[in-house]
Order: C-alpha cells, then structure tokens, then sequence
C-alpha cells in the first residue's frame, strides 16, 4: 500500500526559516535520487509521523512537491529522519526517489512464530536478531519475515541461512549469523555453598576418617 504525502519547494535555510516552518507545523526536508537533484523541501511533521507509524519505516510513498502554482509528485521511501533529543519530535526528513526496476536494501524486522518445544522442557527462548537487512524492489519490502520456532528444541538454533524469505527477497546478513535459540537454564551452585564451578577438595567430600 502506498501513503500520499504533500510537500513544498523550500528556498530558506537558516535558523528563522526553519522556526517559522515550526510555528506552521512544519519540517525541513531534502528530496533526491540517482536520477535527480536534490530538492529542499518543507512537509507536515504530523502527516509524516501518522504515515510510519501506520505503513513503518518501509513505507512507499507518493511526495507530492508543490513549486509556485505548478507540482510533481515523486514515488519515495523514507531515507532517514531525525528527532528533537529532549520532545522526541520529528525536526528533519530526507526522502529517497526510487526506480520500480531498481534492487534497494531495506531493514525488515523478525517474526517469531509457533511454539518451541525446548521453552516447554524449561529452555529460555533468545531472539538475537530483531531486524534483518534485506536487497528487493521497492514494492516487495515485506513488512517482516517469519520464523516458525515451532520445531526448536532445547539447545538448538536457527540462523539466516534457515530464513525463508518472500520470492524476489534476498537477505543481505552473514547466513551463520545467529537469529534465535533455546538454551537451557544455569545450573545451580552445590547445596555445598561452593561456588558454581569450584572443585571441592576430595578429602572434604570423603571426611578425615576422624572421631
């Protein structure tokens, strides 16, 4: 699915224009691509916040640039966004023009699915990766990719080369990197009150042969 958005050509660039933008609700923003220039824009930090938290960060997006009483609308993805550190506000939005026959990266994130076995005998489920990169046209970036656990037993694993993405996906991480697994729990120390791993000495264990 893809989101409509609305922008406008922006000429000022110091510290007045952007808090006038800001008063008006407004954020600067760059627009560009392999086959264009890059073009300063001003677009609703509000309209663009409501979009990636419906469609995310993959979001495909139809920028509508306004210039004077003419416009053109670019097919665009989210680039990369910058917040307020304190109000945790958007503040600026760089936009990315991308060609349908052109493979991008795209960061997609992990779906656990199913039910381990190996969390049932008392193994503790570990995801390590939450999001994996990924190279596919613009119009195939799944939401995420899913990862059916249910055949995972305690002290087994699965890594990317066991992910199974969507026909025209490619994931792009090492195939041995580590995705999740179920290991057993951390045996505890002797009722002794040795320290876990401490050897007790054997003439402890056996006793003096003392009265």
């Amino acid at each position: 699915m893809e989101a409509n958005l609305e922008a406008q050509v922006r000429r000022g660039k110091n510290k007045s224009h952007i808090r006038n933008l800001k008063e008006k609700g407004l954020i600067p923003g760059v627009v560009y691509g392999k086959k264009m220039s890059s073009i300063p824009v001003a677009l609703s930090a509000g309209e663009l916040q409501k979009i990636l938290a419906q469609e995310g960060s993959n979001a495909l997006i139809n920028l509508k640039v306004k210039k004077n009483a003419t416009s053109k609308t670019y097919k665009v993805m989210v680039k990369a966004v910058q917040y307020d550190p304190l109000r945790r506000t958007l503040i600026h939005a760089d936009f990315y023009q991308y060609s349908l026959k052109e493979k991008i990266r795209a960061e997609v994130a992990i779906n656990l699915t199913g039910s381990a076995p190996g969390v049932d005998a008392g193994g503790i489920l570990n995801p390590v990766l939450r999001r994996v990169e990924v190279e596919c046209l613009a119009t195939e970036i799944p939401d995420s990719i899913t990862v059916d656990i249910s055949n995972l037993d305690l002290g087994e694993s699965i890594t990317v080369s066991g992910l199974v993405p969507p026909p025209g996906v490619t994931v792009i991480e090492d195939p041995d990197a580590l995705v999740v697994a179920v290991t057993g729990m951390e045996t505890p120390a002797a009722e002794t009150g040795a320290p876990a791993g401490e050897e007790i000495p054997a003439e402890e264990a056996a006793g003096d042969g003392s009265q």
